[in-house]
Parts: C-alpha cells; sequence; structure tokens
C-alpha cells in the first residue's frame, strides 16, 4: 500500500533535485525554527521547506518574514516551497470537520487558498514558478493503483484538479524588477463616528503608527457622531500639540465622503485608511501600510478572512455578504478579491487622484468607498495584492452600517461596474 505521505515525500524530492542545503521551516509557539534536512557547506543557495500545518494553523506570513530577513537581506539564493492543499481540499476539509463559519461562530483553521498564497508571495519579494502535484487523492492505495490514478490520471487536465495537494515553488523575484520607486512618507485617515469608547486605544494606536513609519500623519474625520468622540479628540489633540496629528469635522455624511476630505486634506505621497473601531489588528495595518509605501504602484487590500476571527468579531450574514462580494468582484476585476470591505486598504495619492478625475471616486451609490478602490484600480491597471490580517471583535460601540440597506447598494454599483464597456 502506497500512503499519502509517502507520495508527499517523492513529490517534495523532485522539486528538490540539484539543491543540497536543504532546510524545513516548522512553526513552534508562534515562532519559525528551522530544521536542517541536508547540508553543503560548498553550495550557498538554500531551498526552504514549509509544509501544510503552517498553513492551516500557523501565521504563513511568518515564513516569508523569516526568509527575507535571515537570507535575502544578506544576499544569499534562497527558493521557497510550500506544500498545500488544493483550493477544492481545503474547502472540503474545512466543511467535512465543521471548521467553517458555516457550522461556528468561531473557527481554529486558517482559510488560506492558493492565490492568498501568492498574493503574500508577491507583497515579500518572492513570485511562484512552479506548482508540482503532491499526493493524489488522500487515500492509501495499492501500489498499481498509485500509479496508474494519482501518477498519470491526476496529472491530466481538468482531472488535476482532484488532487489533493500542490507544492508550490516561490523564488525571489529579480532586484531590476522590483518596483524601486518607494515613498518615505504617509498619511493615515481614521473615519471616526460614535466612537466614544474607543478613544483610549486611539490614541495608544496614533502614538504607535507615528513611531513605526516616520514622516507620517494620521487624520481624524468625525463624521457627526451623537456621542463625545468629537469633543474627546479635539482636548487631546489641542493638548498634544503634535502637528503629525489632526482632527476633522465631516461636512456630508458616509465613509466614503470622510475618507476624501482626509485625503483631500494631505499632501503626502501615500495614504492609507484604517476604521476608527480598530478590528484589524494594528500591526498588521502598520505593516501593509509599509509594504505598500515599498511598492507605490499597487494597491494593498487587506483580506480577514484568512485566519480564524474572534467570536462576534464579523456576525453570520456579513461572512456570507463578504464572501459573495469577494467573488463577484474577482469576477468582475478579474483579480482576486480577497475581502472586498476590509476597511484597511492603502494606495498611491496619484491613483486617488485618477480616482477623482475619472470620477469613480464621486460615484454616490458606493458608501463606504471600497468598492470605487477597488474597481478603479482594476480598471487603471494596478495591481490588487491582497495582504491577511488577523480580526477581532469590537471592544465598543456598535458598527455603522446599515448591512442590507448598503449590501444592495453595493450590489447595484457592482453590476452597474459590470455593463460598462
Amino acid at each position: 500500500m502506497i500512503s499519502f505521505a509517502s507520495r508527499i515525500d517523492c513529490a517534495q524530492k523532485r522539486s528538490l533535485s540539484g539543491h543540497d542545503n536543504v532546510i524545513r521551516l516548522v512553526s513552534n509557539n508562534g515562532h519559525i525554527e528551522q530544521e536542517i534536512i541536508s547540508k553543503n557547506d560548498q553550495v550557498r543557495s538554500f531551498i526552504f521547506l514549509a509544509d501544510s500545518q503552517i498553513i492551516k494553523q500557523g501565521d504563513p506570513r511568518q515564513l516569508f518574514r523569516y526568509i527575507v530577513k535571515n537570507y535575502m537581506d544578506k544576499g544569499i539564493p534562497v527558493s521557497l516551497n510550500i506544500t498545500h492543499h488544493s483550493n477544492l481540499y481545503e474547502r472540503l476539509s474545512r466543511w467535512c470537520s465543521f471548521e467553517s463559519r458555516v457550522f461556528k461562530s468561531q473557527t481554529k483553521v486558517n482559510r488560506f487558498a492558493e492565490h492568498h498564497l501568492d498574493s503574500l508571495a508577491l507583497i515579500y519579494g518572492f513570485r511562484k514558478y512552479k506548482r508540482d502535484y503532491a499526493g493524489g487523492l488522500s487515500i492509501s492505495m495499492p501500489s498499481i493503483m498509485d500509479k496508474l490514478l494519482n501518477r498519470f490520471l491526476l496529472r491530466l487536465p481538468i482531472l488535476r484538479a482532484l488532487n489533493a495537494r500542490y507544492i508550490s515553488c516561490y523564488v525571489p523575484v529579480q532586484s531590476e524588477s522590483l518596483n524601486t520607486r518607494h515613498v518615505n512618507s504617509a498619511t493615515i485617515v481614521i473615519p471616526v463616528r460614535n466612537e466614544a469608547g474607543n478613544i483610549e486605544r486611539l490614541k495608544a494606536a496614533t502614538t504607535e503608527i507615528l513611531a513605526a513609519i516616520p514622516n507620517s500623519e494620521v487624520i481624524f474625520v468625525e463624521g457627526n457622531s451623537h456621542d463625545t468622540s468629537y469633543q474627546d479628540l479635539s482636548t487631546w489633540i489641542n493638548g498634544i500639540e503634535n502637528k503629525a496629528v489632526r482632527l476633522l469635522k465631516q461636512d456630508g455624511k458616509g465613509k466614503r465622503d470622510a475618507v476624501e476630505k482626509g485625503f483631500d486634506a494631505s499632501n503626502k505621497p501615500y495614504l492609507a485608511i484604517v476604521d476608527a473601531d480598530l478590528t484589524v489588528g494594528l500591526s498588521d495595518s502598520i505593516e501593509a501600510i509599509k509594504i505598500g509605501m515599498a511598492s507605490p504602484s499597487t494597491m494593498i487590500n487587506c483580506v480577514r478572512t484568512g485566519f480564524p476571527m474572534e467570536k462576534d468579531a464579523m456576525r453570520f450574514f456579513n461572512y456570507i455578504g463578504n464572501r459573495a462580494f469577494s467573488g463577484l468582484l474577482s469576477f468582475i476585476c478579474k483579480q482576486k478579491i480577497g475581502d472586498s470591505l476590509c476597511g484597511t486598504k492603502c494606495m498611491s495619492r496619484d491613483f486617488y487622484l485618477k480616482l477623482k478625475s475619472s470620477g469613480y471616486w464621486d460615484n454616490a451609490k458606493d458608501p463606504f468607498g471600497d468598492f470605487s478602490i477597488l474597481f478603479g484600480a482594476s480598471r487603471f491597471g494596478h495591481e490588487i495584492l491582497n495582504y491577511t490580517v488577523k480580526y477581532y471583535a469590537r471592544t465598543s460601540g456598535a458598527p455603522n452600517i446599515s448591512r442590507w440597506l448598503d449590501g444592495l447598494k453595493l450590489l447595484k454599483l457592482s453590476f452597474r461596474e459590470f455593463m460598462l464597456p
């Protein structure tokens, strides 16, 4: 009998041909550790292996960060092979084990499809050059059946979609092809409405943002709150006398209008939106902004559905609607959109001005501005990179949205975009 694990080992050996320095990366208590599989001091290049356990239960971003920090930044040639479930099997395995938001309000397993890994790879300076088949069907079988089914039939077009696992092989992007037009300053706009209970957290977040991103500024845009949000922010900002922190009063209504007022008040070359509820991990938002500043020709779209969420972080019908809109926008934009309504988005000022001059941003049917940004990026030829972030439950207040009414507006906006030539 040929086991599924042995077929994966055989596939990994095929992908390792010609390499002597082989290191397996494993996750231990949230940290990446390495296990040396083979070593040759006469060879300078390294190949790293990562299995699906890190993808399912760890933090895949740490794989790329570890390699970049400890090897690529030192000029050491590397490549990375990640074993992962196929998109079909990944969904089936979560559903069969009831690790889906359809069955649970809180899950324990990551929801990382192949396109999530490919987007993270691009963000951290890698490109995929090959995808190998690893393991065929996830069952043991006699040798002759293994050769016929897994080594022949499941490598044919159409049938190959039934493979349970793949090995995605990544190498660093050549330096001459990387975007070298870095920007060194940014404006972070935080729309605020009825967030009096989050003011202390916003103060701490502002301090952290300014410390982590040099030459940055934070602009709060208060949207006619029914509580003391404006008064609390005004008292604090007047007291600290820091020109890098500003407070504006919104004239119109809605998040899109608030973001526009903040962006128009900025003269920085890079712009970012961070929601005042801070439900997206602040360190993740800061990392997304830094990534965008290093490659301003791309639009960074943060994705909340990759990692398990805290209980009550996203209501059930909001989650279903978000997944449906992600699929719809991926179809319309002809790019993979991992999350259509995450509040953290990062873009260059040039891109925003292009949105304004083209009329995309002024579409009053978009209550939040997210769809206008994504549709505009696709239409103007900007690459949309999905950066997976951790998402937490609100600690105070309630969402400032009307999910059914706003959902209908977004559906109409999507249909209108689809019908445009």
